[in-house]
């Protein structure tokens, strides 16, 4: 069973999560100076110079929810 700082933890988790997606979502629409740069960079290896803003998202927000993903992970091994 979980105890209730873990439930916390993993709460804080899923919120997070949450605000990466948006914040990705966001940053893929706001036209920033990254968003520019994997808007380039896609289009370059699509070859077709098509932009897919589902795949700037996707890139905006992998790394950081695979952060959350591994302490998630990590936290588990410990409860258990």
């Amino acid at each position: 069973m979980k105890s209730n700082k873990f439930k916390t933890i993993y709460n804080i988790i899923m919120l997070l999560s949450f605000i990466i997606i948006i914040i990705a979502f966001y940053l893929t629409f706001s036209h920033s100076a990254l968003n520019d740069k994997i808007s380039i960079w896609q289009t370059k290896i699509t070859g077709d110079g098509k932009y897919f803003p589902a795949l700037t998202a996707l890139v905006l927000m992998l790394p950081p929810l695979l952060v959350l993903f591994i302490i998630k992970k990590l936290l588990q091994r410990r409860e258990s």
